[in-house]
């Protein structure tokens, strides 16, 4: 992916606006977009997978790891799947909802 400069920030988030409200494009959280899947029965959401993969990474970079009860489930110390999945990033807390599972952002420590 190569880094581009945007003449006119303002003509591509309004650009971006009317892709979301045509249906070309689905809004994950502010500033991050995907382009929806087709199913059988019309466009489908994104995985967990891709959700949380969406919170680990910034770009290319590894901004986390996840923690918690969905490291045990992950690791087969537990059967219980979560629905809240615990990230540890550099930063502060947060938490987002996405329907299906709940990231929650926690300030690492070492």
């Amino acid at each position: 992916m190569s880094n581009h400069v945007v003449e006119a920030p303002l003509a591509v988030a309004q650009a971006m606006s009317r892709m979301v409200s045509a249906g070309r494009v689905q809004r994950l959280s502010k500033g991050k977009f995907y382009v929806p899947l087709e199913g059988i029965m019309g466009p489908r959401k994104l995985s967990d997978s891709a959700l949380v993969r969406s919170v680990l990474y910034d770009g290319e970079r590894l901004r986390g790891y996840v923690t918690g009860l969905a490291l045990f489930n992950r690791l087969g110390l537990t059967t219980q799947v979560p629905r809240t999945v615990t990230v540890a990033v550099e930063g502060g807390r947060q938490q987002k909802d996405f329907g299906t599972i709940r990231i929650k952002t926690v300030p690492w420590c070492f």
